[in-house]
Protein backbone atom coordinates (compact mmCIF):
# COMPACT_ATOMS: atom_id res chain seq x y z
CA UNK A 1 0.00 0.00 0.00
CA UNK A 2 1.28 3.46 -0.87
CA UNK A 3 1.17 6.17 1.78
CA UNK A 4 -1.17 9.12 1.43
CA UNK A 5 -1.07 12.53 3.09
CA UNK A 6 -2.85 11.27 6.21
CA UNK A 7 -0.22 8.62 6.93
CA UNK A 8 2.55 9.41 9.38
CA UNK A 9 5.42 7.54 10.94
CA UNK A 10 4.21 5.39 13.83
CA UNK A 11 7.59 4.81 15.47
CA UNK A 12 7.10 3.75 19.07
CA UNK A 13 10.69 4.38 20.11
CA UNK A 14 12.42 7.45 21.50
CA UNK A 15 15.26 8.28 19.13
CA UNK A 16 18.38 10.30 19.86
CA UNK A 17 20.99 11.06 17.23
CA UNK A 18 24.56 10.12 18.02
CA UNK A 19 26.65 12.97 16.54
CA UNK A 20 29.01 10.58 14.75
CA UNK A 21 26.03 9.15 12.82
CA UNK A 22 24.73 12.47 11.43
CA UNK A 23 26.37 11.86 8.05
CA UNK A 24 24.23 8.72 7.59
CA UNK A 25 21.09 10.84 7.12
CA UNK A 26 19.88 13.06 4.30
CA UNK A 27 20.24 16.65 5.54
CA UNK A 28 16.81 17.76 4.32
CA UNK A 29 14.48 14.76 4.44
CA UNK A 30 15.82 12.79 7.43
CA UNK A 31 18.29 14.59 9.71
CA UNK A 32 15.85 17.24 11.04
CA UNK A 33 13.55 14.44 12.24
CA UNK A 34 15.96 11.92 13.77
CA UNK A 35 15.48 13.07 17.37
CA UNK A 36 11.96 12.34 18.54
CA UNK A 37 9.91 10.92 21.38
CA UNK A 38 7.76 7.82 21.09
CA UNK A 39 4.94 8.25 18.55
CA UNK A 40 6.12 11.79 17.69
CA UNK A 41 8.26 11.24 14.60
CA UNK A 42 7.51 13.93 11.99
CA UNK A 43 9.55 12.37 9.16
CA UNK A 44 7.62 11.28 6.06
CA UNK A 45 10.63 10.23 3.97
CA UNK A 46 10.06 6.88 2.26
CA UNK A 47 7.02 5.98 4.41
CA UNK A 48 6.27 2.30 4.01
CA UNK A 49 3.97 -0.11 5.76
CA UNK A 50 5.55 -2.83 7.89
CA UNK A 51 4.37 -5.71 10.02
CA UNK A 52 5.71 -5.31 13.54
CA UNK A 53 4.68 -7.79 16.21
CA UNK A 54 1.58 -8.77 14.18
CA UNK A 55 0.52 -5.12 13.80
CA UNK A 56 0.63 -3.03 10.60
CA UNK A 57 2.52 0.23 11.11
CA UNK A 58 3.85 3.03 8.90
CA UNK A 59 7.54 3.77 9.35
CA UNK A 60 9.83 6.31 7.71
CA UNK A 61 13.37 5.75 6.50
CA UNK A 62 14.73 6.86 9.91
CA UNK A 63 12.64 4.44 11.93
CA UNK A 64 13.00 1.10 10.21
CA UNK A 65 14.88 -1.45 12.29
CA UNK A 66 15.53 -5.14 12.14
CA UNK A 67 12.45 -7.12 13.05
CA UNK A 68 9.90 -5.44 10.77
CA UNK A 69 8.62 -7.09 7.63
CA UNK A 70 7.82 -4.73 4.76
CA UNK A 71 4.31 -5.25 3.37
Amino acid sequence: MKPNTSHKCQCQLTATLKPEMASWYDTETELPFVNHKSNQCKCKNELKQYLLKSKKVWLCSNCTHQGETEL
